[in-house]
């Protein structure tokens, strides 16, 4: 485990790549980690990546090229962070969770473990350019284990989502469960 203060984070502003030979962690070109960031073994950074202040990344997680993670964010271990992903402030994930590339999910959400976005409704097999279209999961949404939303759609804002749920369909706040997710219940108070 290696904890970051102003000075290293001021180096990895300006350095080439970094490797942490005791713990087996790699950081690309041009990444930029907070004070106060605790990154534990075996973990991949790819170049152009933002970590925020206070944040803590998982053991063997993979964090690919050009993602934003912001400040007091929990990473699990055993996720992948695809390219251009952007994660807002107070966002946490469980172990073994999917982030594909483009995605945006927003401040203070839960991810519960062996969650998945996946960007690419095509099951690789796109006709023409390849062009990411992962879901929008806006602020204060949980997301319980092994839920899969499909790209395309909005999570809105204070979305509570069960276990096992498949989500295909845009939401608004309330509690979703099922394959597909159906609201069971609206939400009218904050959460």
């Amino acid at each position: 485990m290696i904890s970051f203060g102003m000075l290293l984070t001021e180096e990895l502003k300006t350095s080439g790549r970094v490797f942490f030979e005791k713990e087996n962690i790699r950081v690309g070109n041009n990444v930029t980690i907070g004070n106060g960031v605790t990154l534990f073994a075996n973990l991949v950074i790819g170049d152009n990546v933002t970590i925020g202040e206070n944040s803590t990344i998982g053991n063997f997680t993979l964090i690919r090229e050009n993602v934003k993670i912001g400040d007091n964010v929990k990473i699990g271990s055993f996720n992948a962070i695809e390219p251009h992903a952007d994660i807002g402030d107070g966002t946490s994930t469980q172990g073994f969770c999917m982030i594909s590339e483009y995605s945006k999910i927003g401040k203070d959400v839960f991810l519960g473990p062996h969650f998945n976005n996946p960007a690419d409704n095509t099951i690789g097999k796109p006709k023409g350019e390849y062009k990411p279209d992962p879901a929008v999961i806006e602020d204060e949404c949980r997301i319980g284990s092994k839920v899969v939303i499909t790209p395309g759609i909005t999570i809105g804002k204070g979305t509570i989502i069960g276990a096992g749920s498949v989500v295909t369909k845009d939401t608004i706040t309330g509690l979703y469960y099922g394959s597909p997710a159906k609201i069971v219940e609206k939400i009218k108070n904050e959460i």
